[in-house]
């Protein structure tokens, strides 16, 4: 078979295996009161440890590549105030590097998102503060780099060099609103990256220490049924 048809066998695979849970997960929420929503934002990625790139020149520190994070989410009641909400969205990660006023480098890495959060609602009445936090896991769907020097521009595909699943930890807090017949929500969070970006070297290879996890900082909207 070939790279794209394995490619595309993976993709089909995991959206098969999250529509399938998110059905489940709306089948059980007929008889627990559990909601199901969407959401989207706006990310603002950077990396973390490991992220200093080196031009030759010197060592910059990364900046931040703003990106969208889309997805959906069931929300799922397991106490007066406590959520369990299962989450699969696609996510812009990556980090932007500058040099001088026209000279810059993008990484622009994709992913397909899947937290598991316990959400702790705050107060009462029809806006209630909201905190969360737990654990992620996220399938690389693709992984460029992209040099800019003045009016010149070369991209390069290196997700062969990128893990393909990527762990990391996603907490954060905002207000849940009533509105209508739902909840309207607001919130900001940080998902922290705790895997490496690169692949494991084989034997005999070597890596520079440029290697960095993910950070991302994001700032999402969003309305649960």
């Amino acid at each position: 078979m070939s790279k794209a048809g394995l490619t595309g066998g993976f993709s089909r695979a995991v959206w098969t295996a999250l529509a399938l849970g998110m059905g489940v997960a709306c089948a059980t929420a007929q008889d627990q009161g559990t909601s199901f929503g969407l959401k989207g934002g706006v990310n603002l990625a950077s990396f973390g440890s490991g992220g200093a790139f080196d031009n030759g020149d010197r060592v910059i520190s990364p900046g931040r590549r703003t990106g969208l994070i889309l997805g959906a989410f069931v929300a799922i009641p397991v106490g007066p105030s406590v959520l369990i909400q299962p989450e699969a969205v696609f996510t812009q990660k990556g980090a932007r590097y500058t040099a001088g006023t026209e000279a810059e480098l993008v990484y622009a890495v994709d992913y397909l998102e899947v937290p598991l959060l316990l959400k702790v609602r705050l107060g009462g009445g029809a806006t209630r503060g909201a905190l969360f936090g737990g654990p992620a896991v996220a399938f690389r769907l693709n992984g460029t780099v992209t040099s800019r020097d003045g009016e010149e521009e070369s991209s390069t595909d290196v997700s062969e060099m990128l893990r393909t699943v990527d762990w990391g930890v996603v907490f954060g807090g905002g207000i849940d609103v009533s509105a209508g017949s739902g909840v309207l929500t607001l919130e900001g969070r940080y998902t922290l990256g705790l895997s490496k970006l690169g692949k494991d070297l084989e034997e005999g290879q070597t890596r520079g220490s440029f290697n960095p996890r993910n950070g991302v900082l994001s700032f999402l909207v969003g309305y649960a049924f």
